[in-house]
């Protein structure tokens, strides 16, 4: 019996160990990634397919960094809200994701982490997250923001929500115009335009469902 139960013990371990191992993509993954990028006939749609792939396995990750970010910056995090930096977290895994070089030997993990890193603390010098804090005070109170922003994260897909991580701030103020973000996001001006009309009235419905005093966050001026 004891031996049943030490042997059940080390298989669970076995188990636990190999799923952690798997939580982001192998070796044997990323040869095959870096040689698909490295193809110069590689079509940006499947470009685009593979960098979403990439994402999508460290977004757990960038979010971890996030809280490890604010926890480790206690003092100087303690009136910002930790989906904030979780914001500055997702759009700097982005940057990676898009500016990772395939012929590069170094471990994307660890490239990823110091762009991760360099925007969060770009994130807790911006001068307009303290403003914003005070100005938006009482949506803060009233649980609006952290409202608009679980929305955002729990409703769109990854190509939408990185456009609103470019064009918002987390207090809603504009960062970029959508002529920068269609530079970085790779397509039109016009494809940034209607993803914002579409995404931010659907946002603003769906929340104003669960708060009918809701206030709109979003005007037409900011997603032109």
């Amino acid at each position: 019996m004891v031996k049943y139960l030490i042997y059940l013990l080390i298989m669970l371990t076995f188990n636990i160990l190999k799923s952690n191992c798997y939580k982001y993509i192998s070796s044997f993954e990323w040869k095959n990634i870096r040689k698909q990028l490295a193809n110069p006939t590689l079509s940006e749609f499947d470009k685009q397919l593979i960098n979403q792939n990439i994402f999508n396995k460290y977004k757990e990750r960038a979010l971890e960094k996030a809280k490890e970010f604010k926890s480790s910056n206690k003092l100087a995090t303690k009136n910002i809200r930790l989906s904030y930096f979780k914001n500055y977290a997702l759009v700097g895994l982005f940057h990676a994701v898009e500016n990772f070089n395939p012929n590069d030997k170094i471990n994307f993990a660890r490239y990823s982490d110091k762009i991760i890193n360099e925007n969060l603390f770009l994130g807790l010098i911006c001068p307009t997250e303290n403003d914003e804090e005070i100005k938006q005070k009482n949506l803060v109170e009233n649980n609006y923001l952290s409202e608009y922003w679980d929305c955002i994260n729990k409703n769109l897909n990854q190509f939408t929500r990185i456009i609103i991580y470019l064009k918002f701030s987390h207090g809603f103020d504009v960062l970029r115009s959508n002529e920068e973000i269609a530079k970085i996001m790779n397509c039109s001006t016009s494809t940034v335009t209607n993803q914002l009309i579409e995404s931010t009235n659907f946002i603003f419905n769906k929340v104003k469902s669960n708060y009918i005093t809701s206030a709109n966050l979003f005007s037409s001026k900011t997603l032109l």
